[in-house]
């Protein structure tokens, strides 16, 4: 009988030692997964800032190739230029004719002669 207890209690013993061998293992294994993904972070993180810095350092040489200067801003029509478009238009000049003259896009001034022709209306409509 004794021998039998001792023989149950040896087994026992030996699925509880295994059990805790097996339990490190999946610890260790666990710990060593987490450092991976935190390598693996890091990396991307280090390969995100370098293609940023590779980036910011080009668009810095496309800006120093440059000459500094902005682009002139384009020309718009100032008040004398829509003076100058009406009162060609009220003396019968086509539409190309005064683009040509002022040195304007034709549809530029077909649209100064539109926005003239809705305020003129407006005016004269609302004092009748």
């Amino acid at each position: 009988m004794f021998e039998q207890t001792l023989i149950l209690f040896g087994s026992y013993a030996f699925e509880a030692a295994g059990a805790i061998v097996l339990l490190l293992v999946f610890l260790a294994l666990k710990r060593e997964l987490h450092e991976l993904r935190s390598r693996v972070t890091r990396l991307d993180f280090t390969l995100r800032l370098d293609a940023m810095n590779t980036r910011l350092r080009e668009a810095e040489e496309r800006g120093a190739n440059t000459s500094g200067n902005p682009a002139p801003a384009r020309r718009s029509v100032n008040l004398s230029k829509r003076g100058q478009v009406i009162r060609l238009s009220r003396r019968g000049e086509p539409v190309d004719t005064i683009a040509a003259t002022l040195g304007l896009p034709r549809r530029e001034v077909a649209l100064l002669l539109k926005v003239h022709a809705v305020s003129a209306a407006s005016v004269g409509g609302s004092t009748s």
